[in-house]
């Protein structure tokens, strides 16, 4: 992220943590440890109203900083904050920071951190956040906008509307606040939402930030370059007014040190008070200045020559007016070239085929032109050339040339075709005449036969098709049975060990991959056998049936309980750090004892004993990670049952 403060100085961040300028423009890295003595990772920055810069991290809370880059104060878990990564932040009116965590937002102030309580906030990750002009929170999440106007939360739906859902920034521009997605460019004025994405000539899809500058250009950041354009169009085609807009792409062509922006980090892209435009990249910053690129656009178009003509790829000498004349049917490439040294490799080309174009055709940046099957004529090509954004030049490369005529395609030859063509078709007239006439009464005789005989077969078809649809139905009835039961415990309703064991090794990579965290608790029934032999065998079962749905209360839609077989229960714990699993164990280890009268049976009490374990550098497989937590369940055993114990 890249953040200029109050006094113009500028503040750069990354997974190696923080830095700042000084007047000379060196940076210096600022001195940030967590409570292990590790430089964090900083995904935000936000400037208050006293000058102090606020700092977000991923998984070290927020870190409060005076103008010269000393921590005045952290925040974390024990303060309130909730844990994860912080994304986003937005400084208020009161001076107040709101910071977007992994688990909704939460309000900073002088009495300390508060989680609103709002009826409407999100409560998952928060990818953007800023306050429009009036005072109002506009949130980013991965489902879409939440926009907090004082107790009350709005939606706003984004996916209707061209199926966009993570949002990545937010930029005011008079009344409109326009909205960076994964699906373009949305535009939220007078309650009414428009989009601009590749439909209307975005060339790509993941936008994060729009900048407007000082002379009516918006700079947009994305994971494929910056691109360019002009607010008023930009306005025109949201508006429905313009089907598409014009956008120039810059890449690592044009000096930027990477063509991949950053998302879901802020700021990420900002507006010097100098008026030059600054973007982070996954290989740094880069920068220009709009009114140094509006100075190069307005220079003197480049004059455009032709390079060479190949006929069948072959070359053609095609100088001079002995030289220009091709035979038919043959393929024509010509190749053209702007003379200028400044961005040759963006200069823009226009054609144009006098006797087969009727006006003008932009080719880009094709530095080339292809005609197959010209028909015969004459003919003159004209090429212009222009800098991106500027004019287009005068000086046109020409070209004039004459593409013969097959045989065929004389005017002699021609009409001695259709001549013998009206004599073919009179003789073929007459003679398809009387073959009608014969045909006629035999096609009527055999149509009464086919008629009777499909009548019999409809009657047949029906019958077999009634059949064929019920077996149909029987058939995928049968075929939904058996997938459930592959994956269902048929007691209890739970996954069963098959379906956990495809969901271990599933949460086990992806945990691997992304680094967050992953808990496993492998949990026994106690004296299961106890209560068979004592109540018998069927109200054991019930007591298995009330255990699963004791179980599956106590947890969260990501977490996933199964039976993997007699009394044996277990419990995978996505995003959950061991503290949390603990809770969880405790919490559903309340849940047992405050049942009364299990299975119906007066008295009776169920208790279960639990191993806990998390995910770790050792557990090289799933299975290792299962030994541990059924290692653990056997030392609760052995240490009394009714408990938890940790691995």
């Amino acid at each position: 992220t890249v953040l200029e403060d109050q006094q113009r100085q500028l503040w750069i961040s990354s997974a190696s943590g923080l830095e700042g300028s000084d007047a000379q423009s060196r940076f210096s890295p600022v001195a940030l440890h967590n409570k292990g003595g590790k430089t964090p990772s900083v995904l935000s920055l936000a400037q208050d109203h006293d000058g102090d810069l606020w700092v977000g991290t991923f998984g070290d809370g927020v870190y409060r900083l005076d103008a010269q880059g000393r921590t005045l104060r952290s925040y974390g878990t024990a303060d309130g904050l909730p844990g994860g990564n912080i994304r986003a932040m937005s400084i208020d009116r009161a001076g107040a920071v709101w910071a977007g965590t992994q688990k909704g937002v939460v309000r900073i102030d002088r009495h300390g951190v508060d989680v609103p309580s709002v009826p409407g906030m999100p409560g998952g990750l928060i990818t953007a956040m800023a306050h429009d002009a009036d005072g109002a929170l506009w949130i980013g999440t991965i489902e879409g906008i939440k926009v907090l106007r004082g107790n009350r939360v709005q939606s706003i739906d984004l996916a209707p509307l061209g199926g966009g859902r993570s949002v990545f920034g937010f930029q005011q521009i008079g009344d409109a606040m326009w909205i960076s997605s994964d699906r373009g460019l949305y535009r939220w004025e007078n309650g009414t939402l428009a989009r601009v994405g590749l439909e209307q000539g975005m060339p790509v899809d993941t936008v994060f930030q729009l900048v407007p500058d000082r002379i009516g250009n918006v700079w947009i950041s994305s994971n494929r370059g910056v691109l360019r354009t002009d607010m008023a169009m930009l306005n025109e085609v949201a508006d429905g007014r313009v089907p598409r807009v014009e956008v120039e792409h810059y890449n690592e062509i044009d000096g930027m040190a990477n063509s991949q922006a950053n998302g879901s980090s802020g700021p990420s892209a900002i507006l010097r008070q100098d008026g030059t435009f600054w973007v982070v990249t996954a290989g740094g910053l880069s920068m220009v200045d709009p009114l140094r690129l509006q100075r190069f656009r307005e220079r003197l178009a480049p004059p455009a020559v032709i390079e060479n003509v190949l006929v069948d790829g072959k070359p053609l000498h095609w100088q001079g007016s002995d030289h220009n004349r091709i035979p038919g049917g043959r393929r024509l490439s010509v190749s053209y070239v702007g003379l200028s040294y400044l961005m040759s490799e963006r200069i823009r080309y226009r054609t144009r085929l006098a006797g087969l174009d009727h006006g003008w055709i932009e080719r880009g940046q094709q530095r080339s032109v292809e005609f197959i099957g010209l028909p015969p004529g004459d003919y003159t090509l004209h090429v212009s050339a222009a800098h991106p954004g500027g004019s287009w030049s005068d000086s046109e490369a020409v070209w004039e040339f004459t593409v013969e005529p097959f045989l065929w395609q004389r005017r002699s030859v021609q009409v001695a075709a259709v001549l013998l063509l009206l004599v073919g078709l009179i003789a073929l007239y007459r003679y398809l005449i009387n073959r009608y006439k014969a045909s006629n009464i035999r096609l009527a005789r055999m149509v009464d036969e086919a008629t009777r005989d499909l009548q019999a077969q409809t009657v047949n078809l029906q019958a077999l098709n009634q059949e064929k649809t019920e077996l149909a139905d029987r058939l995928a009835v049968q075929a939904e049975q058996f997938g459930r039961q592959a994956r269902e415990d048929a007691l209890t309703g739970l996954p069963n060990r098959r379906a956990f064991d495809e969901a271990l090794a599933r949460d086990f990579a992806r945990s691997q991959r992304s680094g967050h965290p992953l808990c496993l608790v492998v949990l026994d029934i106690d004296h299961f056998k106890e209560v068979n032999d004592q109540h018998s065998h069927s109200v054991g079962d019930v007591v298995l049936v009330e255990v699963a749905r004791v179980i599956a209360s106590a947890c969260r839609d990501s977490d996933m309980p199964a039976r993997t077989g007699g009394e044996e229960f277990t419990l995978l714990l996505n995003d959950t750090r061991l503290a949390e699993a603990a809770q969880v164990c405790a919490r559903l280890r309340g849940l047992f004892h405050d049942h009364p009268d299990w299975a119906g049976v007066p008295g009776l009490k169920v208790t279960f004993s639990a191993g806990l374990v998390e995910l770790d550098a050792a557990d090289r497989t799933p299975m290792l990670l299962y030994q541990r937590a059924d290692r653990a369940l056997y030392r609760a055993k052995s240490e009394g049952r009714d408990r938890t114990a940790i691995g």
